[in-house]
């Protein structure tokens, strides 16, 4: 009676056991997919930010134009009092 007793609380464990490691495995995975999209959206982020996709906007859909020259002094206008 008590060998069948330890012997089901035994097998419980296992089972217990390898239910917790599924578990484990399936969050693993999930994170490795988090990662991957998050390297996914920082590449989109970078192509979205860069000038050879902005330029093209500003100066045909903004009529913006490119200026030739840098500016010599750009004021901080966030410092200046009224």
């Amino acid at each position: 009676m008590i060998l069948a007793v330890l012997g089901g609380s035994w097998v419980g464990n296992t089972a217990k056991i390898n239910e917790l490691l599924t578990t484990i495995n399936k969050q693993k995975q999930e994170i490795i997919d988090i990662k991957a999209n998050i390297q996914l959206l920082e590449s989109n982020v970078v192509e979205l930010k860069s000038a050879n996709r902005i330029i093209p906007i500003a100066e045909n859909k903004l009529k913006l134009e490119k200026s030739l020259k840098s500016p010599i002094i750009i004021l901080d206008t966030t410092k200046i009092r009224n």
